[in-house]
C-alpha cells in the first residue's frame, strides 16, 4: 500500500500518452529562465536610471554614485562560483528560487535603505547582488538537464537575452517612474519590480523542477526525447575536480574571454544613460529612451547567434570549436572598430546609432558562455559559468568610468574609456581563438563515468522493475 501511494504521488498532473504535446514544458521552463534573468537585470539596470534623481535629491557626487553601483558587482562576482557549486550539489531550482526571493525582498527594502543612510544602501546592495549572481549559474545548470544538443544553443542565448530585454523595460519604466510625481517617483521602481518578482517567485514553484525526472507537467513524448540526449548524475555524489578544471586551458581562456567582453558591456549598460545625459545632453527621460534601443538589437542579435551557431553544429559545417570561436571572435571584433570610432563622432543621431550596433555585436558572444561552458564539461558546466562569472569586470567598469570622469566629464575622458574597452575586447579574442575549445574535456568525461549517470530511461526501467 505505501509504494502504491508514492507511486501515485509521483505520477504526473497531465495525462500520460506518447503523443507529441502542443506546449513541451522545456520550452515553458526556458520562458521561466529568461524572465528571471529579465527581472535580474531589471533590479540592476534600474539604478542607472533611478541613480539620477537620488543622486541630486542627496547631493551625491559622481565618485559616489559609481561606488554605489560598483558595490553590487562585488557580491555579485564573489557569489556566482558558490552558486554553481549549489547547482551541481542541489540542483538548479532551489539556487534559483532563494537568489529570487532575495532579490525582491532587497529592492522592497532599497527606498527605506536611501533614505536612511548610504552604509545601509551599500549593504543592500551588496546582499542584492549575492543573490542575483547565481541566477545565471543556476538557470545554466536547468537547461543542460531540460534541452538536446540541436537546441542548447538556442536555449541559452534566450535565456541570456532576459538581460538585455530586463534593461529594455527598465530603461523605459524608471525612466517613467521616476519622473512621475503622481506614482511616487524613483521609490516605485523598486516597489513595482519587487512584486512582480514575487509573483515569478510563485509560478516557479509550481511549473519548475531541476530536471525533467522531477517534474510532474512533463509528457512521456518529451520525456524521452529528453532521455536521447541528457544524462542524470547523482548529486549526492558531486564532486569537483578542482585542480583539473584551473589547469583547464580552455576553460581559462572562456574565464578571461568572458572578462574582456563583459567589460564592454556592462560598462555601456550602466553608463549609456550617464553618457547620453552628460556628453550628448539629452534630458534624463530621453536618455532613458535612447538607451532602450542597444538592447532591443541586443535580444535580437543574441537569439540569432543561438540560432546560427545551433544550425552550424547541426548540419556539420564546422566543428563545435570553431562554430564557438567565430560566433565569439567576429562579432567582437567590429564592436572594438566602432566603439572607438564612436568617440569621434560628433553627431549625436550616428552616434546613438553606432552605440546600439556596437551593444547589439555583444549579442551573438554573450550566449557563447553558456553554451561552451555545456561543451567542456557538462556535470561541472554550472560551476565553469560561475568560474567565469567571478571574474566579471561588473564592479571594475563603474570604477574605471568614475575614475576617468572624476574631475572632468567629456567626451576626451569617454574617448579614453572607449579605447580601453576595444583594447580588453582584442585581448578576448587572441585568448579564446587560440586556446578555447568545444570539447568534452578529459577530465570531466572521467568525472562523469564516476558518478551515478544513469540514462532517464533506465531509471524508468529500473523503477517499472520494480
Amino acid at each position: 500500500m505505501r509504494k502504491i501511494k508514492e507511486n501515485r504521488e509521483n505520477e504526473p498532473i497531465l495525462k500520460q500518452d506518447d503523443a507529441k504535446p502542443w506546449l513541451q514544458v522545456r520550452y515553458v521552463i526556458v520562458f521561466l529562465c529568461f524572465t528571471a534573468n529579465t527581472l535580474n537585470f531589471m533590479l540592476r539596470t534600474n539604478w542607472s536610471i533611478a541613480i539620477l534623481p537620488i543622486a541630486r535629491e542627496f547631493n551625491w557626487e559622481i565618485k559616489k554614485q559609481q561606488n554605489i553601483l560598483a558595490t553590487f558587482f562585488i557580491s555579485n562576482s564573489c557569489s556566482s562560483l558558490l552558486g554553481g557549486w549549489l547547482v551541481g550539489k542541489y540542483g538548479g531550482f532551489a539556487v534559483v528560487l532563494l537568489a529570487m526571493i532575495s532579490s525582491f525582498t532587497m529592492a522592497l527594502l532599497t527606498p527605506f535603505a536611501v533614505n536612511t543612510s548610504v552604509t545601509l544602501l551599500i549593504i543592500n546592495r551588496l546582499v542584492d547582488g549575492f543573490g542575483q549572481g547565481m541566477v545565471m549559474t543556476g538557470s545554466v545548470g536547468i537547461i543542460r538537464r531540460w534541452s538536446i544538443l540541436d537546441e542548447r544553443s538556442t536555449f541559452i542565448s534566450i535565456t541570456t537575452s532576459g538581460y538585455s530585454f530586463g534593461a529594455i523595460l527598465a530603461m523605459y519604466l524608471s525612466s517613467w517612474l521616476c519622473t512621475s510625481t503622481e506614482l511616487g517617483g524613483w521609490p516605485t521602481t523598486f516597489y513595482s519590480f519587487g512584486i512582480t518578482t514575487v509573483i515569478w517567485c510563485v509560478l516557479w514553484c509550481i511549473i519548475a523542477s531541476s530536471d525533467p525526472t522531477d517534474n510532474r507537467w512533463i509528457s512521456t513524448f518529451e520525456k524521452e526525447t529528453l532521455c536521447q540526449s541528457t544524462m542524470k548524475e547523482s548529486e549526492k555524489d558531486y564532486t569537483v575536480p578542482w585542480k583539473d578544471i584551473v589547469k583547464s586551458a580552455p576553460v581559462r581562456a572562456l574565464t578571461i574571454s568572458n572578462f574582456c567582453a563583459d567589460f564592454g558591456y556592462l560598462l555601456l549598460c550602466l553608463d549609456l544613460p550617464t553618457y547620453f545625459h552628460s556628453i550628448l545632453e539629452f534630458d534624463i527621460e530621453t536618455s532613458g529612451f535612447l538607451s532602450v534601443a542597444p538592447h532591443a538589437v541586443f535580444c535580437i542579435t543574441i537569439i540569432i547567434g543561438g540560432l546560427a551557431s545551433d544550425y552550424i553544429i547541426s548540419h556539420s559545417m564546422l566543428s563545435v570549436t570553431n562554430t564557438r570561436k567565430l560566433i565569439y571572435a567576429l562579432p567582437l571584433g567590429l564592436s572594438s572598430f566602432l566603439v572607438v570610432l564612436t568617440g569621434y563622432i560628433e553627431n549625436k543621431v550616428i552616434n546613438v546609432i553606432l552605440l546600439t550596433i556596437v551593444l547589439g555585436f555583444y549579442g551573438p558572444m554573450a550566449g557563447t558562455v553558456g553554451a561552451n561552458a555545456i561543451d567542456l564539461a557538462p556535470n561541472h558546466s554550472s560551476l565553469i559559468v560561475g568560474i567565469a562569472y567571478t571574474f566579471s569586470p561588473g564592479f571594475i567598469s563603474p570604477m574605471v568610468t568614475g575614475a576617468i570622469t572624476k574631475m572632468e566629464n567629456t567626451i576626451y575622458q569617454w574617448r579614453i574609456i572607449f579605447c580601453i574597452v576595444a583594447g580588453l575586447h582584442i585581448i578576448g579574442i587572441v585568448s579564446f581563438v587560440m586556446f578555447g575549445s568545444g570539447e568534452v574535456q578529459h577530465w570531466a568525461k572521467s568525472s562523469e563515468n564516476n558518478a551515478e549517470s544513469v540514462p532517464f530511461t533506465s531509471l524508468e526501467n529500473k523503477e517499472s522493475d520494480d
